[in-house]
């Protein structure tokens, strides 16, 4: 492209018969299917306008429509032949759309780039609509890179004619550093696209910027927790920097003026929200809640660490189930929203809180969800979490509160090896100390099913 993507009228007039109809498909169907009416409007439109134009972005995305389109006939009566030939046809427009991506990331100037990002997010989501994580990983990087001057030797994300491009990567690398352990955003790009500092940062008029404030501080929480508070955490308490501690508090001051902030808009304009703001409100209260949990235990070594936040776990159980309540039910299996959802706070509840019956609800609710939010698929990750339940409270004659569950039973960390979603299948590795030692470690190992 010579010039950047601008909004027009949309019509569907080039590609082949085939691909034609699985654009429209994508425009009436998928585009609220997998998305929902969360991602911000102007990139859908430019997506759509992209598709009309652009050899990588049209087959990118054909191939995630005809998959669409293939998963809302699961289990219909349609031939397994058909069913084969429209994964078939899905694969074939993935392949071509890798080409064209190709020759757009060879290219020069902000607007090949442009073109290029819109289709490394077209099939980051075909990779993880199909499961494959670690082929989406791959696309996300190759995207961050792009944005972040690997490839281009300067930050792109400030240049395009829009933003939304950037903020969507920038919300992807966040969601997989809270997956991912050991992965760790893009400082430049969050620094780009939410600044850390602003005339009254804390400002925000209405929901959806208070939520993307809080996703761009998760960002920056994960940041602090890979490269600053990871390092320490199995430190004496004096051993422990006061840089790192001081960084820890800021965070936590951060969230709670986020949090007041919200009640004021609460207070004001929660008669004029819509049931989606609301529902939303209810949403960063859960990650919000979970990051103040993150935050204060970060720095400790011992897990027991978590049980003075059993209220806070509780309230996150709460909240689900009122999101829950407020929510029509899902038609499909699957979200490829990059907005904050349930499952994760969920998940930690789940792993972290050892009080019998919130830990419990909170894994009903994972494995009552049948629906995946991106990489987080509730149902894989509520049995991974019964798997750290079953580990923790096993040869335990009476587990009615969270001291009942001794610090040498209690997983500092589960980690999913091997997963197969196809097959549904995944190998849970979790970690004990062993006995009263401070430096011995026990592993653990089982396959989970789902």
């Amino acid at each position: 492209m010579t010039a950047p993507l601008k909004v027009t009228s949309l019509t569907t007039t080039t590609g082949s018969a085939p691909e034609r109809r699985s654009l429209e498909l994508f425009k009436d169907k998928a585009l609220r299917g997998l998305w929902g009416q969360h991602e911000p409007a102007d990139w859908m439109r430019l997506i759509l306008q992209g598709s009309e134009s652009e050899p990588a972005i049209r087959h990118a995305v054909v191939a995630v429509s005809a998959l669409y389109e293939k998963d809302c006939r699961v289990g219909s009566s349609e031939p397994a032949d058909d069913m084969k030939a429209k994964h078939g046809f899905a694969l074939q427009q993935y392949s071509k759309a890798i080409g064209a991506l190709n020759h757009s990331i060879s290219a020069r100037g902000a607007s090949s780039a442009e073109v290029a990002l819109m289709a490394c997010v077209m099939l980051l989501n075909f990779e993880v609509f199909q499961g494959n994580d670690f082929a989406a990983l791959a696309h996300l990087t190759s995207g961050l890179n792009i944005l972040c001057g690997t490839d281009n030797k300067e930050c792109l994300a400030s240049s395009f004619s829009d933003g939304s491009v950037a903020q969507i990567f920038a919300r992807f690398d966040t969601m997989v550093a809270s997956y991912v352990g050991f992965h760790c955003p893009r400082v430049q790009l969050l620094q780009q696209i939410f600044p850390s500092s602003s005339p009254d940062p804390f400002a925000f008029p209405d929901v959806d910027q208070a939520g993307d404030m809080l996703c761009a501080e998760m960002g920056r929480m994960y940041i602090f927790l890979r490269t600053s508070a990871e390092p320490c955490k199995y430190l004496l308490p004096n051993q422990v920097p006061m840089s790192a501690i001081s960084e820890r508090n800021s965070h936590q001051e951060w969230l709670h003026r986020w949090s007041t902030t919200l009640d004021s808009l609460l207070r004001t304009k929660s008669n004029k929200m819509s049931t989606e703001e609301l529902r939303d409100v209810l949403t960063f209260r859960m990650h919000s809640k979970t990051m103040y949990i993150t935050l204060a235990v970060c720095l400790e070594g011992n897990e027991v660490a978590y049980d003075q936040f059993e209220s806070l776990f509780a309230d996150i159980v709460t909240l689900t189930t009122s999101i829950r309540l407020a929510t029509p039910s899902i038609k499909g299996s699957l979200s490829l929203s990059s907005q904050l959802g349930v499952v994760s706070p969920l998940y930690a509840t789940a792993t972290k809180c050892r009080h019998p019956s919130i830990r419990r609800e909170a894994v009903a609710l994972l494995l009552a969800s049948s629906y995946r939010e991106g990489i987080w698929d509730g149902v894989a990750l509520g049995r991974v979490a019964q798997c750290v339940m079953t580990w923790e409270e096993d040869g335990l004659v009476n587990v009615a509160k969270p001291q009942d569950v001794p610090e040498y039973k209690r997983i500092h960390g589960a980690a999913i090896q091997g997963l197969d979603r196809h097959h549904r299948r995944a190998v849970v590795e979790g970690s004990q100390r062993h006995g009263d030692s401070l430096e011995q470690w026990r592993f653990v190992t089982e396959e989970v099913h789902w």
